[in-house]
């Protein structure tokens, strides 16, 4: 059964921040990305309408699912909140192709916020303390976490699977969208079993009583 926890009450007075995190493109193709952004807005319209108070979406921008998200925020007119590991412009040079760097040039124009997330590329070392800062950071600030994840075990600091690992050991809930079958989307809160389920019903049981 679904566990029936759900966010604290008193919310009404703060936006509602969903944490994203997802898989980059090296992990996901064209023809998986073409599925998970209808899937995407499809959460996000459903937590927007369910949700007593205004939605932020906490996003880093990274090539892949984080755009994809932020173009559904876009679309839907959801503030984003960006924190952005080792700077912008160290951060935008490392996305691979001309197309990523234009929709993160875009998406950091209007965003909400930008937080600079300051860390160092000089060694492996110092690149995975960054970037599980970065992950600790959008768990910290959020209500609830959005994942794009294929449900494999961590391939490194701050991925998708660590920051999900995370919010679950802090009770944080997560809405999975399973990177490898998009039409899934499963409820995860703490050490209980995952309860998948239609989007609306998930959504619901973990804002019912903002």
């Amino acid at each position: 059964m679904c566990r029936s926890d759900r966010l604290p009450t008193g919310l009404k007075s703060l936006p509602l921040r969903i944490g994203f995190t997802g898989h980059r493109r090296n992990k996901l193709d064209s023809a998986l990305l073409a599925l998970i952004g209808p899937q995407v807005t499809s959460v996000l319209r459903a937590i927007r309408s369910v949700s007593e108070t205004p939605v932020e979406v906490v996003t880093s921008l990274a090539d892949g699912a984080d755009l994809v998200v932020a173009d559904a925020c876009e679309a839907l007119q959801i503030p984003l909140i960006c924190p952005i590991p080792f700077g912008v412009d160290e951060f935008r040079s490392d996305l691979p192709t001309d197309a990523d760097r234009l929709q993160f040039d875009r998406h950091l124009a209007t965003a909400r916020e930008i937080q600079i997330v300051a860390g160092s590329r000089t060694t492996r070392a110092s690149r995975e303390a960054t970037y599980r800062t970065l992950g600790e950071q959008i768990i910290a600030q959020s209500h609830l976490v959005l994942a794009v994840w294929d449900g494999m075990p961590p391939a490194g600091p701050g991925g998708a699977a660590e920051i999900v690992e995370t919010a679950q050991d802090r009770d944080v809930p997560v809405l999975r969208i399973n990177a490898l079958l998009p039409q899934e989307v499963s409820l995860v809160v703490g050490d209980e079993a995952p309860c998948v389920g239609p989007v609306f019903d998930l959504v619901t049981r973990v804002l019912g009583n903002q």
